[in-house]
């Protein structure tokens, strides 16, 4: 459990914030920076507050903090939900569809569930070795 501290904001819409933090996404809970432009952010409701002590929800893959579940989780649909077995993120189902055929990773990947599968149907009593 992470605690929010004193000085944390979080961005209300999604935008890019600097070259090393990135784009925030809608929820995402970060300490400013001391940037020229850091108190238009907030003037402007590119960002607001997060009280002090809040509880913030963490991002499993990538370690961000979040205000709440519900901006983690749409966090993690937009970033991380087409993510190849070799660590690799595509922009949508489609291209990671086109990417899995040609990447190693997730052919043997395959290979190893489907062998897993196998063995376990074997080891199923009442089945012998005919299947």
């Amino acid at each position: 459990m992470t605690r929010a501290t004193g000085g944390m904001v979080y961005a209300l819409r999604e935008f890019g914030y600097d070259p090393e933090v990135g784009t925030l996404d809608r929820g995402q809970a970060i300490e400013l920076r001391g940037h020229v432009n850091d108190t238009k952010l907030l003037t402007l409701r590119y960002v607001a507050e997060v009280p002090r002590g809040r509880e913030l929800a963490e991002c499993g893959v990538c370690g961000k903090l979040f205000v709440d579940d519900g901006t983690r989780t749409a966090h993690g649909d937009l970033r991380h939900a087409h993510r190849c077995e070799c660590g690799e993120d595509f922009a949508d189902e489609p291209s990671l569809e086109a990417h899995r055929p040609r990447c190693g990773v997730a052919v043997a990947a395959k290979g190893q569930a489907r062998a897993a599968q196998v063995a376990e149907i074997a080891a199923q009593p009442g089945r012998d070795a005919a299947g």
